[in-house]
């Protein structure tokens, strides 16, 4: 006897829908692992996308790198850089200025003084956030040098220098071009 209805290898209309239903299935699976893996990405906090980047440095490291022991001339305890007496004796002149290397680097001279202090130089720009280095004086002259990396855009730049000694300060400030 032969079956007419029986044909081989011909899919039927079960199987077909079978297949369409497997693969409405699996379509749904990758567009939903897709739409979470999109929501967690992008809801998280700007910080933590950064949180892998060697180049950020949170103020906790910064606290952790300074030693217990360092003496501080610049402010003394609860009171800010702007409270702190402009000196009568005491004069800054930012002497240098370059861009090489991948570095920025600048230089500033202390007059009327003959004891060390701190110097915290100052880039800031309009639209950018500041770039801050405080080094110690040594011999009436304060240098640091910053990795152009840590200047959000090129362009020109007001470089402030302040020196803090004895709860007094003085300061200097120029235009720079970060390239």
């Amino acid at each position: 006897m032969k079956n007419s209805n029986f044909r081989l290898r011909q899919n039927t209309k079960e199987s077909r829908s079978k297949k369409v239903i497997i693969s409405a299935i699996v379509l749904f699976i990758i567009l939903l692992a897709s739409s979470v893996f999109a929501y967690k990405y992008f809801t998280k906090p700007e910080t933590d996308k950064n949180a892998d980047d060697p180049t950020i440095t949170s103020a906790k490291d910064l606290q952790a790198e300074k030693p217990n022991n360092q003496k501080s001339d610049s402010t003394p305890s609860g009171v800010t850089a702007q409270e702190v007496p402009v000196s009568q004796n005491l004069s800054v002149n930012i002497s240098n200025f370059n861009q090489a290397g991948g570095m920025v680097t600048s230089k500033a001279g202390i007059t009327g003084s003959n004891t060390d202090g701190n110097c915290v130089f100052t880039f800031s720009s309009n639209d950018s956030r500041p770039v801050v280095e405080q080094t110690s004086s040594n011999k009436g002259s304060c240098a640091i040098n910053i990795s152009e990396v840590r200047f959000d855009k090129i362009g020109v730049w007001n470089l402030d220098v302040t020196f803090f000694q004895n709860n007094t300060k003085a300061s200097a400030t120029k235009q720079v071009t970060i390239n």
